[in-house]
């Protein structure tokens, strides 16, 4: 291991030839649905869940560390990915973060370690990898390098969780990773070991070890058995408890009987701001007739209380449509239109470039914005009187940072159809709170 404070001490930065970028929302997916698909049997009796909203945040925490001086430029103090995706959020993060700041390399692979938190519900961490040997061209296809995760002497699947990476250069990826634990008791220690034994085709040893204290958030975390019933597609569902950290919210439930159809959650904090999903799994077996749930949200600072909504995409559902509005691309400026007595969506921005139409939206429930599926339809784009199919694979989605792109050519002009995205549905009748005792 490389200590990475001697190596600062000869560095002298200068980040001005660094530029930093993501990749894409088409790589995102990509990513996404490799590591968080559908409702998947695997062989250790459990199934993963991803919801796909507008915002699914993966979350971790991020340092400076180094490998040699050439390389600590590319490094900032505080993470891109972390600062946007977490302690924007959340700023407790920073609280409870454990600097590892370790190197490996070998064979002209460089991985290093920089940070990881950890509660009852999740283990995250972020790494950084250099291939001084070859452009990394895939950076989605890394995340399936192979990585062991063991913690106190027990293996954790890796594939119970997901993440995001970040495109620093053609030799250089950062990655977060987020790992569900479902500890019942975290100790107030964690003894970690990830090992990578192989990257790039080339065998080695990538790995670290190191420990971690959790007994500040172990001490701040909130249990309650929950009883709550409700029943949706003519399925019985029973919520059976939640765990509140500091960092995340972990919900267990059930459904009797039938796992075709599992539900979300919408989580409202005690300001209405809201919690935003993760992921989850579900068990692989009946257990009295019962499908057994797990679902995880990031949790925003200082929560005291959480309204829970269940949700679930009717898939069956067609939209209907609100509301229509003709603009003038030229001299547009932002608008909300309701879709239901909550429900709103909020265009922000429209835009052309090339031709291409950008549609910069988000939705709103009770005034506050929140992340929906991104299979509801939502609204349409209409040129001279024909729908306009949105764009599938673009490189604006990674500069404009949104899923609705149009090509409208050179119009000047547009209608857009508004629906009320009920394919999202929510159980309002059967909303509960929780607060924190």
């Amino acid at each position: 291991m490389k200590d990475i404070y001697g190596l600062l001490n000869e560095v002298n930065l200068d980040s001005s030839d660094i530029e930093e970028v993501e990749v894409s929302e088409i790589e995102r997916e990509r990513g996404k649905r490799k590591l968080m698909g559908s409702l998947k049997k695997r062989k250790n009796n459990k199934k993963k869940i991803s919801v796909a909203v507008a915002s699914i945040a993966i979350i971790s925490i991020v340092s400076i560390t180094v490998a040699k001086p050439t390389w600590a430029q590319n490094i900032p103090i505080i993470g891109h990915l972390m600062q946007n995706s977490l302690i924007n959020q959340n700023g407790k993060y920073s609280d409870y973060m454990n600097t590892i700041g370790q190197t490996k390399s070998q064979d002209g692979i460089d991985v290093t370690f920089e940070n990881a938190v950890a509660d009852k519900n999740t283990f995250i961490f972020s790494f950084i990898v250099k291939n001084n040997n070859a452009s990394i061209q895939y950076a989605e296809l890394l995340a399936n390098m192979t990585m062991f995760l063991n913690i106190n002497a027990k293996n954790i699947n890796m594939m119970d969780g997901g993440y995001q990476c970040e495109v620093v250069d053609k030799n250089t990826i950062k990655y977060l990773r987020i790992v569900n634990l479902e500890e019942n008791n975290i100790p107030n220690y964690l003894n970690v070991n990830i090992d990578i034994p192989e990257m790039f085709d080339k065998k080695g040893d990538w790995g670290v070890k190191f420990t971690m204290n959790t007994k500040d958030i172990k001490k701040n975390t909130y249990v309650e058995k929950l009883s709550n019933k409700f029943k949706a597609n003519n399925i019985d569902f029973g919520l059976e408890e939640i765990s509140i950290s500091p960092l995340t919210t972990n919900i267990k439930y059930y459904a009797k009987n039938d796992e075709s159809l599992w539900m979300n959650f919408l989580i409202l904090d005690q300001d209405d701001n809201q919690v935003k999903f993760v992921n989850g799994e579900s068990s692989d077996k009946k257990e009295k007739g019962k499908i057994k749930f797990s679902m995880n949200y990031i949790n925003n600072a200082n929560v005291s209380s959480l309204k829970l909504i269940p949700e679930y995409y009717n898939e069956n559902y067609i939209e209907k449509e609100r509301d229509s509005k003709r603009i003038n691309l030229e001299n547009f400026s932002p608008f909300e239109v309701k879709l239901t007595d909550k429900l709103s969506i909020y265009m922000e921005n429209l835009t052309v470039d090339k031709g291409n139409l950008i549609v910069n939206y988000n939705y709103k429930y009770l005034g506050n914005k929140i992340g929906v599926s991104n299979k509801v339809k939502g609204f349409d784009i209409k040129v001279d009187g024909t729908s306009v199919e949105k764009e599938t694979d673009s490189d604006l989605f990674e500069k404009y940072e949104t899923d609705r792109i149009y090509k409208i050519g050179n119009a000047k002009d547009i209608e857009m159809e508004f629906y009320d995205g009920a394919t999202n549905y929510l159980l309002e009748d059967d909303a509960f709170t929780v607060t924190k005792k």
